[in-house]
């Protein structure tokens, strides 16, 4: 670090005498500056005052204008960044939690109200994240059919009661029930169970709360969607008031952890004193499988891997105080200029290998194969002027001397709120 104007930038250059020892690619120098909002970064792109930025999707069809496609290059990668749906202990049975984490309809969430820019996930800890784990038996995914057996299945007295005399007419449900009838219980007087959903102003939860409604309706369980409060209200009365977390049935939560680890995605909202717990989760077997992830190493025995791939099964499948409906994307484009040097960039190992935790997807349809110095005339003329006047603000203003091959180990990780 050479340099810190607050508000304004980060400078860092390469530091020669680093205890490890580079190889031959390397950045030399690059420059951070700061802004407010991913708009304003957009924009600062388009007016080719960068060479690289985070890109805001309200922008996207500008890269295709104007032959700015032949100037940029984007990838679209997976971040650490979550939402998932809340669910609290010590109001709901395990039997409902479980069964609720069935009912979710990702492809539909994902491509047909959020428009396909998102990912699946089903547990805690992010895909491209260190120890994701995922494909084992009993796996929350999308099969109403799996929750109703859940639900049909328990051992639990109070609900096998419920299921002999619900509906209009005590009717209840069965194995032999078809899905209409769960559903008609659900709108009946007499539901399986009822719950509410407790939320903050915000319009992709009040979307989530309503798609909820509807798929728990296949479980037999109705779902009062509370009026909508302040987001520090919310936080003051339910998230950080200890006695009013009982209140809390089903609500929406999100989570983007502050270090690159994956106890991150969970020991700050799941561990027994953490201030984000607000489900009542505080058992002896969980706490000590967190404790056990500080101890243990890749040498241990069992590794830190094991005990983290057991963690995820164990939450999803015993514990179940959420569960995870999308793992968020972002967008980021890239200058030609700025990557002249690469050989060949669509090979996303030469300069995004290093993000390690992320999976990175060059977009190709915005690659324009001729080299730089075949494009328009007009265009280079264009990138002539423009380039001479790039002292005005810039997002990441990178005088870079890439040694033919790229490798970027920079990222920045902050919480966000819907």
């Amino acid at each position: 670090l050479t340099e810190f104007n607050f508000n304004d930038q980060i400078v860092f250059d390469f530091y020669q005498n680093y205890h490890i020892t580079w190889g031959p690619n390397h950045i030399e120098r690059m420059i951070y500056k700061i802004y407010s909002d991913i708009d304003s970064c957009s924009l600062a792109f388009l007016n080719f005052e960068v060479h690289f930025t985070e890109f805001s999707n309200q922008y996207v069809v500008q890269l295709t204008e104007n032959h700015f496609d032949e100037l940029f290059a984007q990838v679209r990668r997976k971040t650490s960044s979550v939402h998932f749906i809340q669910m609290n202990l010590e109001n709901m049975k395990w039997d409902y939690r479980y069964a609720s984490s069935f009912v979710w309809n990702h492809s539909y969430f994902l491509q047909d109200t959020v428009g396909g820019e998102h990912y699946e996930l089903h547990v805690p800890i992010p895909d491209g994240m260190q120890f994701h784990y995922s494909g084992f038996s009993g796996e929350p995914k999308y099969d109403f059919e799996a929750a109703q057996d859940i639900i049909l299945n328990t051992a639990d007295s109070a609900i096998q009661a419920n299921l002999t005399t619900c509906g209009a007419y005590g009717v209840g449900l069965n194995h032999t029930s078809i899905r209409d009838e769960w559903r008609e219980v659900a709108e009946s007087i007499a539901p399986l169970a009822e719950f509410n959903f407790t939320r903050y102003e915000s319009s992709l939860v009040e979307l989530c709360a309503f798609l909820l409604q509807d798929y728990l309706k296949d479980i037999g369980i109705k779902l009062n969607i509370l009026d909508a409060i302040s987001w520090d209200k919310w936080v003051t009365e339910y998230l950080e008031n200890p006695e009013n977390n009982t209140k809390l049935c089903y609500s929406f939560g999100s989570w983007d952890p502050y270090f690159n680890d994956p106890i991150g995605m969970i020991e700050p909202l799941y561990g027994s004193n953490a201030s984000r717990n607000c489900y009542g989760l505080s058992n002896a077997t969980w706490n000590q499988m967190l404790l056990d992830s500080y101890l243990l190493s890749e040498v241990t025995s069992p590794t830190r891997q094991e005990i983290f791939h057991e963690i995820q099964e164990h939450f999803v499948k015993y514990q179940s105080p959420t569960f995870y409906i999308s793992q968020i994307s972002r967008l980021i484009v890239f200058s030609r200029y700025a990557i002249r040097d690469i050989p060949d960039f669509r090979d996303s190992d030469n300069l995004l290998g290093h993000w390690y935790w992320f999976n990175d997807e060059i977009s190709y349809s915005y690659w324009h194969t001729e080299p730089l110095w075949d494009l328009n005339p007009w265009i280079l003329f264009s990138m002539v002027a423009i380039l001479s006047i790039i002292t005005t603000v810039v997002i990441i203003m990178a005088s870079v001397h890439i040694n033919k091959q790229n490798r970027m180990i920079k990222e920045k990780i902050e919480r966000g709120k819907i």
